[in-house]
């Protein structure tokens, strides 16, 4: 009797002690739970951004990159001879543990050809400085961007370097003969838009004479206008006529004189005989005026 009337007290004992373990540990157990759904899917929608990959090469960039124009963190290592950046990129977020790769991605300066010094002028301010570039295409390996420099370390200002490159006159762009180039302005209107403030900043290097767009001074001009204009003086219209002019000068001096030396003989003899026979006819005259004296 004491077993089977202990059974029904037990159960009635452990309703209140579950009821007490959930108002207890329930509330802790939701919060653990929301906590742990809320991280996991902060680190897949991270996950599927790459806010924690490090690209290494153009290759590994997810073409949808490209469609929506992302732009990207990194710091220049060096500068080849073509002006294009070798960029470490840094990714937006890192682990504690997540190792740096030592390589490097080549971005190219959109919408630009390097002139007299540009590659140097790159090489003297932008290696292991911060810069951002925003992703316009991929073409052979080649990451082509709209790049972006800090103007100084320790002010977070940043810099156009296409469009500094033109002001300065050490890039040009590109010309219309060019058919990617071409092709890309109608294909990517970003790249349109950057080419038309790319414009803008060449017509003002071009206005104000700098760097390829210098124009000599004043004794440089001077010095070199005989040079130039020879050329265009020997092959005018007017300089052809004095010499055809000179040559029928020539040819008839040449006729004249050489008629001259062979007539002044015979003018000379006629001369002389006319002289003659002009003494002899005013001495005749004379001889018959000449009264006769009486016998």
């Amino acid at each position: 009797m004491d077993v089977h009337d202990s059974s029904p007290n037990s159960t009635k004992d452990d309703i209140p002690r579950r009821e007490q373990f959930l108002d207890r540990y329930g509330p802790t157990v939701v919060r653990v739970t929301s906590i742990a759904l809320g991280a996991a899917g902060i680190y897949m929608f991270c996950k599927s951004v790459r806010l924690f990959t490090q690209f290494k090469t153009a290759t590994e960039i997810p073409e949808h990159f490209y469609q929506r124009h992302v732009r990207l963190r990194g710091v220049v290592n060096a500068v080849d001879g073509d002006g294009r950046l070798l960029v470490y990129h840094l990714p937006a977020l890192r682990f504690p543990w997540q190792k740096p790769q030592p390589s490097c991605m080549c971005v190219q300066l959109a919408g630009v050809e390097m002139v007299d010094n540009g590659a140097n002028w790159l090489r003297h301010n932008l290696p292991s400085n911060i810069v951002k570039f925003e992703l316009l295409k991929q073409r052979d390996g080649t990451i082509v961007s709209d790049v972006f420099a800090r103007r100084s370390r320790w002010i977070p200002l940043f810099y156009n370097v296409n469009r500094e490159l033109v002001r300065r006159g050490l890039s040009r762009v590109l010309g219309v003969e060019d058919k990617e180039h071409l092709h890309d302005m109608q294909s990517l209107p970003r790249y349109s838009r950057l080419v038309q403030r790319l414009l803008i900043s060449e017509h003002y290097a071009d206005k104000r004479g700098i760097g390829y767009w210098k124009r000599p001074t004043m004794v440089e001009a001077l010095a070199s206008y005989p040079a130039q204009t020879v050329d265009i003086i020997k092959h005018s219209g007017l300089a052809v006529s004095l010499k055809l002019f000179y040559r029928q000068m020539k040819v008839a001096y040449s006729f004249l004189a050489t008629i001259g030396r062979r007539s002044i003989p015979v003018v000379s003899r006629v001369l002389r005989i006319t002289y003659t026979l002009s003494k002899n006819t005013i001495s005749f005259i004379r001889h018959l005026l000449r009264p006769k004296q009486k016998s």
